[in-house]
């Protein structure tokens, strides 16, 4: 198995498993300036549930670190749920999906 595929991954994975659900999960980290003009350092996740769910396979969170988040539906396409994530949530802070 090539650690670089993620579908073959997420397919032992939920065999081993017994399970449906899972995602690869990618991180980023951001600087970004708030609507009050502060800055919030931003830890954004992609989560990549493979092409064995095709019509949700994408899905945007992302942590402020006031305690603000945000999170968008799962979308077919990578670029459709950076385009729907609730980015607008993160000027607020303690809103939103808390990380676990």
């Amino acid at each position: 198995m090539d650690i670089e595929d993620t579908d073959q991954i997420l397919a032992a994975l939920r065999k081993g498993m017994k399970t449906n659900g899972g995602a690869q999960v990618r991180h980023y980290r951001f600087d970004r300036t708030t609507e009050d003009g502060s800055v919030q350092e931003v830890d954004v996740e992609i989560h990549d549930a493979g092409a064995a769910s095709p019509t949700n396979r994408f899905q945007v969170m992302a942590y402020g670190s006031d305690g603000a988040s945000c999170s968008g539906n799962a979308e077919e396409k990578l670029e459709t749920a950076i385009a729907v994530a609730h980015w607008f949530a993160l000027d607020t802070p303690g809103t939103g999906a808390r990380r676990e």
